[in-house]
């Protein structure tokens, strides 16, 4: 599909390794088509928002969560319209897991900030 990829990202799908090669490959059929013989890079697909999502998913495998979160409030507080944006379409409920844990950790942050 023509915006499968970023309908991926977007609704916040765990895609499969078999299907990001699978774009990736269409991808690179698409170039050799228009005459692009040049490989794609990976980094090409993911702009710097995804990249810092990439990088604070990895830092919360490894430290505690609070802790990044402390670290990295203003990303975790401007997530608050991609929220809100899952929420509108239904691609999220309020009480799913994701959105009570967004919601438990601003709380906490918020609690921090009065103390």
């Amino acid at each position: 599909m023509e915006n499968a990829l970023s309908k991926s990202f977007t609704q916040v799908e765990d895609m499969h390794m078999s299907s990001f090669l699978r774009y990736w490959y269409g991808i690179q059929q698409i170039l050799e088509q228009r005459g692009q013989e040049e490989q794609l890079d990976f980094s090409r697909l993911l702009d710097p928002e995804l990249l810092k999502m990439l990088e604070i998913s990895i830092q919360m495998s490894t430290f505690e969560v609070p802790d990044v979160a402390e670290r990295e409030i203003a990303f975790f507080q401007g997530l608050r319209a991609h929220v809100d944006g899952l929420l509108r379409r239904g691609s999220l409920s309020h009480d799913s897991e994701e959105v009570l844990a967004y919601e438990s950790l601003m709380s906490l942050y918020s609690s921090q900030e009065e103390e």
